[in-house]
C-alpha cells in the first residue's frame, strides 16, 4: 500500500506541477495574443499612414508637374519679352505702308505671349494704319 500512497502522492505533485506549466502557458499565451493585438492594430494604423503618404506624395509629383510646366511657359514668355523691345524698336520706325507685313510678326508674338503680356494697342494701331 505505501508503494501505491508513495505513486498518488507522486502523481499529484506532478499534476501540481503541470497546473502551475498551465497556468504560466495560460498566461504566456494571453500576454502574447494581447502583444499581437497591439501589433495589429499599430500595423492598421501605419499602412492608413503609409497610403495617406502615398496619396500626398502622388498630389506633390502632381504639383511639382504643374510648376515645371508654368516654369517652361514662363521662361518661353521670358525669352520672347526679352526679344519684344527690339522688334518694337523696328516697329517704332517703319512708316505706316509697312505695317500689314508687321502684322504676322504680332500675331506670332501673341500666340507665345499669355494675354496679360500681350500688347492690344499695338496690334489695333497696325490694323487701323495698314
Amino acid at each position: 500500500m505505501k508503494v501505491i500512497e508513495s505513486r498518488v502522492q507522486k502523481d499529484e505533485e506532478k499534476m501540481e506541477i503541470q497546473e502551475i506549466q498551465l497556468k504560466e502557458a495560460k498566461h504566456i499565451a494571453e500576454d502574447a495574443d494581447r502583444k499581437y493585438e497591439e501589433v495589429a492594430r499599430k500595423l492598421v494604423i501605419i499602412e492608413s499612414d503609409l497610403e495617406r503618404a502615398e496619396e500626398r506624395a502622388e498630389l506633390s509629383e502632381g504639383q511639382v508637374r504643374q510648376l515645371e510646366e508654368q516654369l517652361r511657359i514662363m521662361d518661353q514668355t521670358l525669352k520672347a519679352l526679352m526679344a519684344l523691345p527690339n522688334q518694337m524698336c523696328l516697329f517704332l520706325f517703319l512708316p505706316y505702308w509697312e505695317y500689314p507685313n508687321c502684322l504676322s510678326v504680332v500675331h506670332s508674338l501673341h500666340t507665345h505671349l499669355p494675354s496679360t503680356y500681350y500688347l492690344p494697342g499695338l496690334l489695333w494701331a497696325l490694323k487701323i494704319h495698314g
